[in-house]
């Protein structure tokens, strides 16, 4: 599931820099990806205290 999140923001970005000839497109639809990714982050001190 995480691989097709970054494959299909990777190619829609693609396909969106390439007709807009700008690179923007592609690196917010990254950026979007990657945010979307960071919700699911803990910290690792909050994980040393969930096992204890």
């Amino acid at each position: 599931m995480t691989a097709n999140l970054l494959l299909a923001a990777f190619q829609g970005g693609m396909l969106l820099a390439q007709v807009a000839r700008d690179i923007a497109p592609l690196k917010d639809a990254l950026q979007a990806a990657i945010d979307h990714l960071q919700t699911f982050a803990t910290s690792p001190a909050l994980a040393v205290r969930q096992a204890q």
